[in-house]
């Protein structure tokens, strides 16, 4: 027999076997609404099982599917909440922790801050204040808030003149706007992540303009040397962002720049403010270690110079 390929004999519970945890999720206010389209399931404290996943309906009611428990009486679940692509302007938050012995409803859960909205436009332009589609075609533009205990994230992508217009609870958020790594041309985009706070919790107006201009990335420049100070060139020095930039609750996609050391062993690279590891790499014949260089923090231009440890020998 072939001994890459293995055979299981999963045995499948019938549906009645299964457990039931039902519910309805309210959009809290004066007059509590059906919460339409919310993504529910539950998860097990003790063992990670997942339940199934099912999207709220026009009630806000829900009912998921538990496997049996095996040998044990009681097991905890934790019932989450998350945006389906039926409603994306739904926290993603637990809603219930529950002490699971057999099918239960948990009867009507509120989930605050969902009922009041402002109507939000976004304006992005680049440092000359105009928007280059050339340069910000598809920038993202991304909305992170505290609602009802947790966390909204809404994402869009500008209009073919630089613009987002969407009507959110009224809240405070990170905007973080992203401008895509190249640019048509296929260049290194110039312009870097830009993110700031806006406070629509207790604004009085129905509606909020917002214009962004982008500011050229930060840069980092310098040298790599090796440890007896002699320069290396051809070496890549590689950052990889960590999703964190000025407001670490509200992270964004990782990314990953790169440059090369010239003949002289210097090399320059454009950077969003944020943190990063860094990592610099010398060429195979050079003999010299990797460095690594973790939680680094770029909020402006800076000179970083790099110094190789030198070469340890392993004999055996």
């Amino acid at each position: 027999s072939d001994p890459f390929v293995y055979e299981w004999d999963i045995a499948v519970p019938p549906p009645e076997e299964y457990l039931h945890i039902t519910g309805r999720v309210l959009a809290g206010g004066e007059e509590p609404m059906p919460l339409i389209g919310g993504k529910v399931f539950a998860v097990s404290v003790e063992t990670g099982n997942e339940s199934s996943t099912v999207v709220t309906g026009e009630d806000g009611s829900f009912d998921i599917l538990v496997q049996p428990l095996e040998e044990v009486d009681m097991e905890t679940y934790r019932i989450h909440l998350r945006p389906s692509s039926e409603n994306e302007l739904v926290p993603k938050l637990v809603l219930d922790e529950i002490q699971l012995e057999d099918s239960v409803d948990i009867g009507d859960v509120v989930v605050e801050g969902l009922q009041d909205y402002i109507d939000v436009s976004v304006y992005v332009v680049d440092s000359t204040g105009t928007f280059g589609p050339s340069e910000l075609a598809e920038t993202a533009v991304r909305f992170t808030g505290q609602i009802g205990g947790g966390v909204l994230q809404v994402d869009r992508l500008v209009d073919s003149e630089g613009k987002v217009e969407v009507a959110l609870p009224r809240a405070n958020y990170v905007l973080s706007v992203s401008p895509p790594s190249r640019t048509i041309q296929g260049e290194d985009q110039p312009y870097g992540i830009h993110q700031q706070l806006l406070k629509f919790h207790y604004a009085k107006e129905d509606s909020k303009f917002v214009e962004v201009a982008l500011a050229p990335k930060p840069e980092i420049h310098g040298f790599v040397f090796d440890s007896a100070g002699t320069v290396i060139p051809a070496a890549r020095v590689e950052a990889t962002y960590t999703g964190k930039g000025l407001y670490p609750d509200a992270p964004l996609p990782s990314r990953v720049f790169e440059a090369q050391t010239d003949e002289t062993g210097r090399y320059r690279l454009g950077l969003d403010a944020g943190q990063y590891t860094i990592v610099v790499v010398p060429p195979e014949e050079s003999g010299q270690p990797r460095r690594v260089d973790r939680d680094v923090y770029i909020p402006s231009s800076q000179q970083r110079t790099f110094e190789l440890a030198e070469p340890s020998v392993v004999s055996g």
